[in-house]
């Protein structure tokens, strides 16, 4: 099929770790002769080889214009003499009236009738973060509830959920009291709703940190104990984030269409 534009993007579709640990050309649009945009993409932590642009190199010069989420991202292409530049993940380009108006059509989960930290891991094994939750519910006083999709029983949490949606994923953010995340979209929702959160750096952690040194809230992720002892008793300034945010949103806009000729 001929098309007018292709659209490449987000999260991590530049990322081979994720196709496999090898490069797939399909993301970078060798399929097609249409005019191509990246819109927000990602490589997570992902470090290319010069093995890898030799591959990807010269697709990413036939894009029309290229955006990324992650400035780790924009300086190794940068390097390579690639134009990106750095717009928000399309989760908060959406915005939070948005996502409020989708939770309202298709939410169905059944909300705790109390307050609650919300835990979502995707990298780190219970048996590392248990101890954090352990604080957490200590000092906030507050039920856990944790999503994952495992059939096991965890001591310490209250509400265990395995079959939510994606939009019930973002609703029990929304409805949270405190966030507990090693994950991009934990921290981007996070944000979204102007959570208290705490991050776990893990090994894929530059998309999370990204976007909290964007809103300027980088403390907010730790390593260990000690750091979350310390950023638990900071919380985020959201009156500053959302004036960050609302002016990355309209320049990430502003270039969607732009790309598009509009």
């Amino acid at each position: 099929y001929r098309f007018d534009y292709v659209v490449i993007g987000s999260d991590q579709v530049w990322n081979p770790q994720i196709s496999g640990e090898s490069i797939d050309l399909s993301f970078w649009g060798d399929f097609t002769n249409s005019k191509k945009i990246s819109i927000a993409s990602s490589s997570g932590s992902y470090k290319y080889t010069n093995d890898d642009y030799k591959k990807i190199l010269p697709l990413l010069r036939d894009f029309k214009s290229i955006s990324v989420r992650e400035n780790f991202l924009k300086l190794q292409l940068q390097k390579n003499n690639i134009d990106a530049q750095t717009i928000l993940d399309p989760t908060l380009l959406y915005g939070k009236s948005n996502w409020n108006k989708e939770i309202m059509k298709m939410s169905t989960i059944n909300l705790p009738g109390e307050d609650y930290i919300f835990v979502y891991f995707v990298i780190t094994t219970y048996k590392e973060y248990r101890k954090y939750i352990e604080f957490l519910k200590k000092e906030l006083g507050l039920k856990v509830l944790l999503i994952d999709r495992y059939n096991i029983k965890y001591d310490c949490v209250d509400y265990h959920i395995k079959s939510a949606t994606p939009i019930d994923f973002v609703n029990l953010i929304k409805n949270s009291t405190y966030v507990l995340t090693d994950s991009f979209h934990g921290t981007a929702f996070s944000t979204i709703f102007e959570k208290n959160v705490s991050v776990l750096k893990t090994s894929n952690y530059k998309r999370s940190l990204n976007l909290l040194e964007t809103i300027r809230a980088d403390y907010k992720m730790f390593s260990n104990l000690e750091d979350l002892k310390l950023n638990f008793e900071r919380p985020i300034d959201y009156f500053s984030a959302n004036e960050i945010l609302n002016k990355k949103i309209e320049e990430g806009k502003n270039y969607i269409l732009d790309s598009i000729n509009i």
